[in-house]
C-alpha cells in the first residue's frame, strides 16, 4: 500500500491536473485479508465497512449516461444508506466518480494511495455547494455523517479493487490534513486526510466483487479521536491470467440523524 512518505509543507494534489501535485509517496508491504468469511459480522459502527447485496435498476451502460445516474443510481445509493444506517434523511453529494483502470480517453484512474476523502471544513462545504444548513428543515439535526458507496462494474476477476481499513487500528496520530482541488459542481480548494504507515493498520478487501455487490463504508465522521473517517485505497489482488481492467462507480452521502 502506498502511504505518505516524508516531505516539507502540506501535500496538495490537483484532480484535474495531477502534473501540479505535491507529494511525497512510500510503498509499504501490508496484508490485505479478504474479509468475504467475515461479511456478516462487519459493522458500520466498529470496523467502518460493511458488504451489501444489491441489485441496482441500472445496466452497465447506463452508467455512460450522467443523467441517469443523477436520476436513478443516487437515488438507489440514498435508499440504500438511509435504510442501513437509519438515517433520518440521506441526500447524494454531486458527482459521483466512475474510475477505470484501463486506457479509456479522460478516465479517472484508482486512487492508489492511503486516504480518506473528508475534513470538517470539506463535509460542510460540500454540503454547503447544495444544501442551506441554516434552513429550519435541518436545524433539528444533531448529527451528520459522510457515507460512501463503491461497486464493480467490470466483471470479476478485476485487475485492482478497494481496500479498506479497520477504522480500530487508525490513530488520529497517523493522518495528515492535505489539500485538494475541484472545479466541480464548482472551483474549490478542500482538505482531505493522507495517512503515514502504521503497523497496526489492518486491512481488508472482497475479492471478486461483482456488480450485484455494494461496499458502504463511513467516509467521514467528524475529527475528533474517538470518530471514524475509513482509511481506503486502490490495491492490485493477487494476478490472474483472466483479470480484466476494473471499472467502478462511487458515490458520496450525506447522512442527516436527529
Amino acid at each position: 500500500m502506498n502511504y505518505l512518505g516524508p516531505m516539507d509543507g502540506t501535500p496538495f494534489v490537483d484532480v484535474q491536473n495531477r502534473g501540479r501535485d505535491r507529494l511525497a509517496v512510500e510503498s509499504h508491504r501490508v496484508t490485505f485479508t479478504d474479509a468475504r468469511p467475515i461479511a456478516s459480522q462487519l459493522s458500520l459502527e466498529r470496523e467502518g465497512f460493511r458488504l451489501l447485496r444489491h441489485r441496482t435498476s441500472m445496466t452497465r451502460a447506463d452508467f455512460q449516461d450522467p443523467e441517469r445516474v443523477e436520476k436513478i443510481y443516487l437515488r438507489e445509493m440514498e435508499e440504500v444508506v438511509k435504510a442501513e444506517t437509519g438515517a433520518d434523511r440521506v441526500v447524494s453529494a454531486l458527482g459521483p466518480v466512475l474510475r477505470f483502470n484501463g486506457e479509456r480517453q479522460n478516465a479517472v484512474k484508482p486512487a492508489a494511495i492511503a486516504h480518506s476523502d473528508y475534513s470538517e471544513y470539506t463535509l460542510r462545504t460540500q454540503i454547503a455547494f447544495q444544501l442551506d444548513l441554516s434552513a429550519p428543515e435541518f436545524r433539528r439535526y444533531r448529527r451528520i455523517v459522510g457515507y460512501q458507496t463503491w461497486r464493480a462494474l467490470s466483471p470479476p476477476p478485476q485487475d485492482n479493487t478497494l481496500a479498506l481499513c479497520d477504522s480500530r487500528t487508525v490513530s488520529v496520530a497517523d493522518r495528515v490534513l492535505s489539500k485538494f482541488d475541484v472545479t466541480q459542481p464548482r472551483s474549490a480548494t478542500l482538505e482531505f486526510y493522507m495517512y503515514r504507515f502504521n503497523p497496526a493498520h489492518r486491512w481488508y478487501y472482497f475479492a471478486n466483487l461483482t456488480s450485484e455487490e455494494l461496499v458502504v463504508f463511513k467516509g467521514f465522521e467528524g475529527d475528533g479521536p474517538d470518530r471514524q473517517n475509513v482509511l481506503h485505497g486502490a490495491f492490485a489482488p493477487p494476478p490472474t491470467p483472466s483479470a480484466i481492467p476494473r471499472e467502478s462507480i462511487e458515490t458520496r452521502t450525506f447522512a442527516f440523524f436527529s
